[in-house]
């Protein structure tokens, strides 16, 4: 059985109007220098007490992931979360990583890893500052019965009364406790 948190990055652990310029052809390692240097991903600490104590495994369906590998993703996470990170690379195309919406691709990457690892999906919790992002395709995700956190765009992870408290009661909730909610803007 397993919890799944799918994380977005821009507005998550970092402010959303932070500007990226990364180096996505280089290595995990030279990208997670290059982030630090430009003061993104600047809660990932935030985000690692938040799910301290928890199984929860992470999806980065950040757009993120049209450019860099998991085993990138794994090292811009760092030796805390960066093993909770479930590799696609082998089963989801670079054309589908590049194409495919946000709700899309959390769903046939669930559905995959589910098939080919052979584990149990119990609980989604769908972490974005972003609920436009979902709002024509969320239907896509209602079998997963995710719960929606929506951000706030310039806190992210670091907004101790909304976001993280959410992440804890999630992560301390019985499996499949949560129900599927329509994404809403989050509130100012």
């Amino acid at each position: 059985m397993s919890r799944i948190l799918c994380l977005d990055l821009d507005g998550v652990l970092h402010p959303a109007d932070c500007r990226v310029l990364l180096d996505f052809s280089a290595p995990g390692w030279q990208l997670a220098t290059q982030a630090r240097t430009q003061g993104l991903l600047r809660w990932l600490p935030e985000l690692e007490v938040a799910l301290a104590g928890s199984d929860a495994k992470i999806l980065v369906h950040s757009t993120w992931r049209r450019r860099a590998s998991d085993q990138a993703m794994r090292e811009l996470l760092g030796p805390e979360l960066g093993p909770r990170v479930i590799s696609t690379d082998r089963w989801i195309s670079p054309q589908e990583r590049e194409s495919l919406s946000h709700a899309a691709y959390i769903d046939l990457a669930l559905n995959t890893w589910q098939e080919v690892e052979g584990v149990q999906v119990e609980s989604v919790c769908v972490l974005d500052d972003r609920p436009s992002m979902f709002q024509e395709d969320a239907h896509m995700l209602t079998s997963w019965h995710p719960q929606f956190i929506w951000t706030n765009p310039a806190l992210g992870v670091s907004d101790v009364t909304a976001t993280r408290e959410a992440l804890s009661q999630w992560t301390s909730a019985p499996v499949m406790g949560w129900q599927a909610a329509p994404p809403e803007a989050p509130q100012a």
